[in-house]
């Protein structure tokens, strides 16, 4: 579930999974640059085959890039085959 707010604004995503945790845990909310151009280490959320995921952008180390989970039990991604949406700036999570 996400939510746009306003032009060029960051937008707003639930953590529906596991796939990050533990640097992102399950039923956290981030916010998500468009603008900001993504670097290899930084947390983005990308778009593949039409399912939206937060993923860490990194070498693949034969020169390419890769989307990678926090949770090993999850895939990696190819760069090269994903839309990235926008980098995450921030997270926050609820307690209670």
């Amino acid at each position: 579930m996400s939510t746009t707010y306003g032009i060029e604004a960051m937008r707003i995503f639930h953590a529906a999974d596991d796939s990050m945790a533990p640097d992102i845990p399950l039923g956290a909310t981030v916010g998500i640059d468009p603008a900001l151009e993504p670097q290899a280490g930084d947390f983005v959320l990308a778009s593949i085959s039409g399912q939206e995921a937060i993923r860490q952008l990194d070498h693949d180390g034969v020169g390419g890039l890769r989307l990678t989970p926090s949770n090993e039990l999850y895939p990696n991604w190819p760069a090269s085959e994903a839309r990235i949406v926008g980098v995450v700036r921030e997270m926050r999570v609820k307690f209670r």
